[in-house]
């Protein structure tokens, strides 16, 4: 040893519990009353843009499946992209190589 070390700092195991059990070291922010008395576009709503695609926007394919998933998942507002379709409306994503859903079921 040279002498210019600088001293160990050593913790016991019960000074270490303390120190990762306390609230000052918490990893998740409590919980707090949130204010609910604003106008329903003053708060974030859960929605989806291209709702229908599974896949990337472009070349995707276009299915029900999605809406129901995302709906799941806590959506509140997705998106139909309807189109003439051959045989009557249609769901995708117009002008790319999304596939094509029949609009009724």
């Amino acid at each position: 040893e040279t002498g210019l070390e600088p001293p160990r700092q050593e913790m016991g195991l019960a000074q270490f519990a303390r120190e990762i059990l306390s609230p000052h070291n918490n990893a998740v922010a409590p919980l707090t009353a949130a204010d609910l008395s604003q106008p329903l576009a003053h708060y974030w709503v859960a929605t989806s843009h291209n709702s229908y695609i599974v896949g990337d926007q472009l070349t995707g394919i276009s299915t029900a499946a999605a809406y129901r998933r995302q709906l799941l998942q806590g959506m509140r507002h997705v998106e139909v992209d309807c189109w003439d379709g051959r045989n009557g409306p249609e769901v995708t994503h117009g002008m790319t190589f999304v596939t094509r859903e029949s609009f009724v079921a």
